[in-house]
C-alpha cells in the first residue's frame, strides 16, 4: 500500500511535508528522500529550501488558513518531487494534498508553485513576489 502525500502549513511557520518526498535542487540533484521534512515558507532560512526555524526571529506573518484552489483528488501512490527553483518557488510535483492550518484541504492534484520567499499575497501559493522582493537562496 502506498503512502498518501501530504504539505501540512503550519501557522506562522514552515511547511511539513510528509509520504514519499524527493527535494531536489534545480538541475535535478536530490537534495534529501524522507518520508517527512520541514520546508521553509519565510525566506529567511540559512538552509534553504528547509527550515530551521528562523521564521521564530522573523516573526513570519502567515496563520497558514488559506481559500482552497480545488483540484482533482491525486492518486495515493508515486513520490512527490519538489524542485527547488533558484530563487524562486518550490515547484511540487506528483500527487498531493495540502492542508491549511486550520486542517481543512486548500489543494489537492499534481502540480503546483508554492511560495518559499514570505512575499505571496497568495500563500501557500507563489505569485512571482521573488522577482519584487529580490529573494535570493
Amino acid at each position: 500500500m502506498s503512502q498518501k502525500n501530504v504539505v501540512q502549513l503550519n501557522a506562522f511557520g514552515p511547511l511539513y511535508v510528509e509520504g514519499d518526498v524527493e527535494v531536489l535542487d534545480a538541475e535535478g540533484n536530490l537534495l534529501r528522500k524522507e518520508s517527512g521534512v520541514w520546508l521553509c515558507r519565510c525566506g529567511n532560512s540559512q538552509d534553504k529550501p528547509f527550515c530551521d526555524s528562523s521564521h521564530i526571529a522573523a516573526g513570519f506573518p502567515d496563520d497558514g488558513v488559506f481559500i482552497a484552489k480545488g483540484g482533482e483528488a491525486p492518486d495515493d501512490g508515486g513520490p512527490l518531487r519538489i524542485v527547488a527553483l533558484p530563487n524562486g518557488p518550490l515547484v511540487l510535483r506528483g500527487p498531493v494534498i495540502i492542508y491549511g492550518a486550520d486542517g481543512a484541504v486548500g489543494f489537492a492534484g499534481e502540480k503546483c508553485r508554492l511560495c518559499r520567499c514570505g512575499g505571496s499575497l497568495d500563500k501557500p501559493f507563489c505569485d512571482s513576489s521573488h522577482t519584487k522582493i529580490g529573494f535570493t537562496t
